[in-house]
């Protein structure tokens, strides 16, 4: 999961963040946008303060960003792929250390404000 908001402000509280969920399965890496509001309650009770967190999902994100993925890092992958795609159809450079098991991708150029997927051709 990778959290993102303004960094400075408190619009968090209105919606304006991404969540993002990251999966990687039958060697295809996904993005997928995560929306939550929640609300706090405070309310005394026998001179006690009691906070009541409600999570609600929703359907669409608020916080816009031109931020892209610098670099993504494989660790434990037995082989090297023959290939990397985006799903758009666009290749993506890397580079495999069969010793370390490690396969890195330098800017693959995927946008955070935007649901992705790639794909490793074994």
């Amino acid at each position: 999961m990778l959290y993102i908001d303004d960094g400075q402000s408190l619009d968090y509280q209105n919606g304006n963040y991404l969540l993002i969920e990251f999966n990687f399965e039958n060697n295809i890496l996904s993005s997928k946008y995560v929306f939550i509001h929640f609300f706090l309650f405070l309310f005394p009770l026998f001179g006690y303060h009691f906070y009541i967190f409600f999570f609600r999902f929703t359907d669409a994100a608020r916080f816009g960003t031109t931020e892209f993925i610098e670099k993504i890092v494989f660790v434990g992958l037995k082989k090297a792929p023959s290939k990397i795609e985006t799903d758009d159809i666009r290749s993506v450079e890397f580079k495999y250390d069969a010793s370390k098991q490690l396969l890195v991708l330098r800017k693959p150029t995927l946008a955070l404000a935007q649901e992705w997927i790639l794909t490793l051709k074994m």
